[in-house]
């Protein structure tokens, strides 16, 4: 007899503490943001989404730090401009896959 295939559920939260609330309820589940590595595997837990929550999304310079988002996208990094990131991790970031890629791939 075959395995039953199980499909996945998709939670999207729209806060912090909604990706909290769910995580907690739903300790196996996957956290999600660009997908890129997670598009190579099957998947067979849920999902929570963390695309659409704002406070995951900034980039904030000070004086001493450079705060990145978690599902800021490496092309989002890329125009910051190199003035915001030293050479060598402007580099490091442009050298990795194709546009395309950069601009799905998150922190």
């Amino acid at each position: 007899m075959a395995d039953k295939i199980k499909t996945p559920s998709i939670y999207i939260p729209k806060t912090l503490n909604d990706i909290i609330m769910e995580k907690g309820r739903n300790p196996d589940a996957i956290l999600f943001a660009g997908g890129t590595f997670l598009m190579t595997e099957p998947l067979e837990n849920d999902i929570i989404s963390i695309l659409g929550v704002p406070e995951l999304q900034k980039i904030t310079h000070t004086d001493r730090f450079l705060e990145i988002g978690a599902v800021t996208t490496l092309e989002q990094l890329l125009n910051t401009g190199s003035y915001l990131l030293s050479k060598n991790t402007f580099n490091a970031i442009e050298s990795i896959g194709t546009t395309i890629i950069r601009s799905r791939a998150t922190v």
